[in-house]
Parts: C-alpha cells; sequence; structure tokens
C-alpha cells in the first residue's frame, strides 16, 4: 500500500546568540516603560527600532526562504515584520493562539532557565483533536503526537524558532524565580495590486 503524507505543518529552529545583547538591550528598555503587576508583560511595536534590525532582518529574509520553499508566490506580496518583548513571570503563562493577521510567527529568546515558561505548539487540525487516540509511543514524535513540547533541552538561549502562524502555539506557566524573557515576531502580507 502506497502512503501519502498530506499538510505538513513545520517548525524551523536557528540559534543566533550574536543577537542577544543587542536585543536584550532594547526589550529592557522597552518593558520598563510597559512596567506592570502582571506575570506576564509585553511592549508596543518595537520592530522599527533601529537597534532590533539585526533580528527584524534575519526573521524577515529567513521567512521569505521559507515561504518560497514551501511553495508560496511570495512575489506577489509585501511583507512587513511586528515585534513586541514579552516577559513571563513567576507563575505566568500565555494562552494557545494563532495570529490570524500574518502568515509566519517566531519567537526569538533572550532569557529564562530550566523551570521557565516554554513553547508548546499544537496540531492544529481540529477533526483530530475531535477523533484523538491515545498514543502509544511516549517520547518520540511521529503521525500520533499531538503536540510539540521545547524545553530547556531543545532551546538555547539565542534561539528563534520560526512557523507557520496558523500553528497553535502557547508557552508554559512559568516555575521559576527567573522571568522568561522573548520577542514574539510575525511576519505580516498584504497582497500587491497592479494597475
Amino acid at each position: 500500500m502506497n502512503s501519502f503524507y498530506y499538510f505538513p505543518s513545520a517548525i524551523h529552529h536557528a540559534v543566533l546568540p550574536q543577537l542577544l545583547n543587542t536585543v536584550e538591550e532594547v526589550s529592557s528598555t522597552y518593558l520598563q516603560a510597559a512596567q506592570n503587576n502582571y506575570c506576564v508583560q509585553q511592549t508596543e511595536d518595537i520592530a522599527t527600532n533601529p537597534a532590533m534590525s539585526s533580528l527584524v532582518s534575519e526573521f524577515y529574509n529567513k521567512g521569505i526562504e521559507i515561504l518560497s520553499q514551501h511553495g508560496y508566490n511570495t512575489h506577489i506580496y509585501d511583507f512587513s515584520v511586528i515585534a513586541w518583548a514579552q516577559n513571563i513571570s513567576k507563575y505566568g503563562h500565555h494562552d494557545l493562539h494563532t495570529h490570524k493577521e500574518s502568515c509566519l510567527t517566531g519567537l526569538y529568546f533572550i532569557d529564562f532557565d530550566e523551570k521557565g515558561s516554554f513553547p508548546i505548539l499544537e496540531d492544529p487540525r481540529p477533526g483530530k483533536h475531535v477523533l484523538e487516540l491515545e498514543s502509544s509511543n511516549r517520547g518520540e514524535i511521529d503521525y500520533s503526537t499531538h503536540d510539540i513540547i521545547f524545553n530547556e533541552n531543545s532551546i538555547l538561549k539565542g534561539s528563534l524558532l520560526i512557523f507557520d502562524s496558523w500553528l497553535p502555539h502557547k508557552l508554559t506557566k512559568n516555575m521559576s524565580d527567573t522571568p522568561t524573557k522573548f520577542i514574539h515576531l510575525c511576519l505580516c502580507h498584504r497582497r500587491k495590486f497592479y494597475t
């Protein structure tokens, strides 16, 4: 019997430690300005800050490359990046969500420890959730896998994850006294109109 695996979901991972110091400095400045008493802090859009240009350019260029590799016609769209810093303190978390106004999402990790907040990406197919069977293959990624869990063994400071914005993702509860600090990025698109 022939088998065909359709509707794949890709998660791309790069480590960019050379950007850490600059991104840390910019995010800290914006997070101080956005200071509040909540467990999760979020800044305004920081993508246009000149000091963020290296990370924004890296995400933008990798994003266009990924979209092209996935078969999308990137020539008929204009793309732009939005980005904001987030700080998840002890007991804070980020609920499951998608980004409907963009095509790709990125997470760039600045600081965390082993009990920190880490991303979980879930299978986006709603029908699979309804009819899900229990997996017998614990710990290995295969056809029965429901979610992909990243942790301190798979994420380094300076790690950049890039994935489709329709892929549901969340960040686990931070059980550490060290806040988890990262940049959330989105590659937005708009169809070009020709006259």
